[in-house]
């Protein structure tokens, strides 16, 4: 949804503005393909299990191993991506048609969605640890809320920083998406808290 409404904001700036946030775009989601949802496929059966079993502190263990892997995976990927946008998208994209203009566009973008990326590789796990749970309604209310949130500052940033100002739309979503999520998580199984250890 996010990516069609993105597309849709970005029919009405110059031609190109579309074709911008496709390639960077494709760029995050190859990352994300790659490690993100291998990871999160293996954890998830972990989740499920201890809730059906009622070993809540496995299940706790299992969420918060499932972030602490994917922080020191995301986090510096999205740092490489903020900081060698242009290089990397003159690398992977920059021949015949698609020229220095382009790729100047597309890292902007790129780096804008690089922002949100360690958001977007929490979020699955958010999801799968509410289905784990059997709350398939949490995450629904929580996509829409942030539906909401990436209208509004695309249709606000989108005249002011054209594709850029929609990269950053997205990421300022699923940011919004992922704290919100994981703070209600914890708020119901307390993940993060931590026993006291006494000699």
């Amino acid at each position: 949804m996010n990516n069609s409404i993105d597309n849709a904001i970005a029919s009405t700036l110059p031609i190109g503005s579309i074709a911008e946030l496709s390639y960077a775009n494709k760029i995050v989601n190859l990352f994300l393909g790659l490690f993100i949802t291998a990871i999160v496929t293996v954890i998830f059966p972990v989740l499920f299990e201890s809730h059906s079993k009622k070993d809540i502190e496995n299940l706790k263990a299992g969420i918060n191993h499932g972030i602490v892997v994917l922080l020191k995976i995301a986090i510096p990927v999205s740092i490489i991506l903020m900081t060698m946008a242009e290089p990397i998208v003159k690398i992977v994209f920059e021949r015949g048609a698609f020229n220095a203009e382009a790729s100047f566009f597309t890292a902007a973008a790129l780096g804008y969605y690089a922002m949100g990326l360690t958001s977007m590789a929490l979020i699955p796990l958010i999801t799968r640890a509410y289905y784990s749970i059997h709350d398939m309604k949490t995450p629904v209310v929580i996509s829409i809320l942030a539906l909401v949130v990436n209208i509004i500052i695309d249709l606000t940033l989108a005249p002011i920083m054209g594709a850029s100002g929609i990269a950053l739309g997205t990421s300022a979503s699923v940011i919004l998406s992922s704290i919100i999520g994981i703070y209600d998580l914890n708020r119901r199984l307390q993940f993060t808290e931590r026993k006291d250890i006494r000699g």
